[in-house]
């Protein structure tokens, strides 16, 4: 006898859900739990066919006490990141992330078998690209929502059990559910929340920069090239209500022979031929200035910039007269600062100032769940749309070179196809003709 089956999502990830509805898509309803206790989770795995357990939110206690407890009949996966797979495998299994236990285990997505406490207990890397998780997760709970009916007189009471809550799709995962089943095509990123960092790692990330933005505090932003620093720079400024303008510089691009007229401005005759010029800290006004690549500043020219930080006041070149900053100044570099320092490249002095708030911005390969939404918006911006089966292979790949590797994957395949909406065979990741 078949019946519908029961799968369970316990989280309080919106990163997580996303994942999960992207690689469920057409397979399965699932069924999502927040704030789940370890004794939920037992509870659940007396009446669920299956669990997909976020490990994030349980210590290694709580997972043997799930693992050693739960019901046998209840197919259970744990979910996590790369980070977390090599100590994970470890305390499990006493092995390294690179080893299986006895033949168990997908390499290609992550997939590790935990011990001997059942064939259906595994690791699965929530990171791992959309289609191989969405074949492990196939592989252990098949496909068509269709399960054999093993319950005992007992599960069939712990389910009776459940309130109506407990057994509620949420309306966005029903949309996510009802477009992947009835249809490969179209699932459209409008269904994803649209701003890009709100579900990075579950926590309110966008909130705390609203609440940076609002402070007259400068920041620093760390992050890899291409992740997003120049678009949160101007986010920050946006959320800041400053009526000055918002100007942006990369300092590697400024010759140091020119870096003080640049940044201070210089008087009339202060030089040969010399005319009086305003420099961005003026032109900045009580606005943001955001100066890229710092870690590029040269070391001679670092304490200038730190007078000012400190003084909060600047001079033009070849005039006496001190102005005021009233502007916030934003950093950004994909260096490690700290090591610049101890290497004595970095004045200490300087970081020690900039770094009082920092901010890291996420590389792309951390919050792949943006993916959809950023790449249609791209396309968008190109005057197409991706169908389901480009998303999914634009879903696939790494992204060394982060979003803007993203956008540039994107717009190329756009301009090179004559298709209004890409396919997955239109997507071009080499860029060569």
């Amino acid at each position: 006898m078949k019946r519908p089956i029961q799968l369970y999502l316990c989280t309080n990830s919106a990163f997580t859900v996303r994942i999960c509805q992207l690689a469920l898509a057409g397979l399965l309803p699932c069924r999502v739990l927040r704030n789940a206790e370890a004794a939920d989770v037992l509870k659940l795995s007396a009446c669920a066919d299956g669990i997909l357990l976020d490990c994030s939110g349980f210590s290694r206690e709580e997972l043997d006490a799930i693992l050693d407890r739960a019901d046998r009949h209840c197919r259970i996966a744990l979910l996590m990141d790369p980070a977390e797979k090599e100590a994970r495998a470890r305390e499990f299994c006493g092995q390294t992330a690179g080893q299986t236990a006895e033949g168990h285990g997908n390499p290609a997505s992550g997939g590790r078998e935990i011990g001997r406490r059942g064939s259906t207990r595994c690791c699965l890397n929530i990171l791992a690209p959309t289609a191989e998780l969405r074949a492990e997760l196939e592989s252990l709970f098949g496909s068509g929502g269709d399960a054999p009916d093993v319950r005992t007189p007992e599960r069939q009471a712990a389910a009776d059990t459940m309130t109506p809550e407990d057994m509620q799709m949420p309306e966005d995962m029903q949309e996510f559910h009802r477009a992947g089943r009835n249809s490969t095509r179209g699932v459209r990123a409008r269904i994803m929340p649209s701003d890009p960092f709100t579900r990075y790692k579950r926590q309110s990330f966008m909130d705390r920069v609203k609440l940076i933005a609002q402070s007259k505090a400068d920041i620093l932003l760390l992050g890899e090239s291409g992740a997003g620093k120049s678009w949160l720079a101007e986010k920050i400024y946006c959320y800041s209500g400053r009526r000055g303008n918002f100007l942006s510089e990369s300092l590697a691009n400024i010759a140091p022979a020119l870096f003080e007229s640049e940044l201070f401005g210089t008087a009339a005759g202060a030089y040969t031929d010399a005319v009086s010029k305003m420099g961005l800290l003026e032109a900045t006004g009580d606005g943001t200035l955001f100066l890229d690549e710092i870690g590029e500043l040269p070391l001679s020219l670092q304490s200038k910039l730190f007078s000012v930080l400190d003084r909060r006041t600047f001079r033009r070149m070849g005039s006496l007269k001190e102005q005021p900053f009233e502007g916030r100044l934003i950093f950004a570099t994909n260096r490690n600062l700290e090591e610049a320092v101890r290497e004595k490249s970095f004045r200490e002095e300087l970081w020690s100032r900039i770094s009082m708030v920092t901010i890291r911005v996420p590389p792309l390969r951390e919050h792949p769940c943006d993916i959809p939404v950023l790449a249609a918006r791209f396309a968008e911006d190109e005057g197409k749309e991706l169908s389901e089966d480009a998303i999914e292979t634009l879903c696939g790949y790494r992204y060394p070179g982060n979003i803007r590797e993203l956008k540039n994957i994107v717009r190329r395949s756009c301009l090179l196809s004559r298709n209004s909406i890409l396919e997955s065979k239109d997507i071009d990741f080499t860029g060569s003709l």
